[in-house]
C-alpha cells in the first residue's frame, strides 16, 4: 500500500537545529531534481545529470548527499535560518 502521509519526527539538540533542517530540505530537493536537459535545436536535446557532492557535518555525526549548486548552497541556508528564528 501506498503511503498517502509520512510525518518525519527528528530530535536535535539547540545547535543542530541548522545543519538537521538542510539535510532535511538537501536531501528532499536531490530526489526531486530531474537532471540537466540542454536542448539544441528544435527536436534534438542532451541529457546530463546534476553534480552531487557528500556533505559532513561539524555538530551531528552525519553525512548525507546533496545537489552541488552555488546558487541553492547560498539561497537555502537563508531559508533554513528564518524557519530556526521562527521556531
Amino acid at each position: 500500500m501506498n503511503c498517502r502521509l509520512e510525518v518525519p519526527e527528528v530530535s536535535v539538540e539547540g545547535q543542530q537545529v541548522e545543519e538537521a533542517m538542510l539535510a532535511v530540505l538537501h536531501t528532499m530537493l536531490l530526489h526531486r531534481s530531474m537532471g540537466k536537459f540542454h536542448y539544441k535545436k528544435e527536436g534534438t536535446y542532451s541529457i546530463g545529470t546534476v553534480g552531487i557532492q557528500d556533505v559532513d557535518y561539524d555538530f551531528i555525526d552525519f553525512t548525507y548527499v546533496r545537489v552541488s549548486s552555488k546558487e541553492l548552497d547560498w539561497a537555502l541556508p537563508k531559508v533554513v535560518r528564518k524557519l530556526k528564528d521562527a521556531l
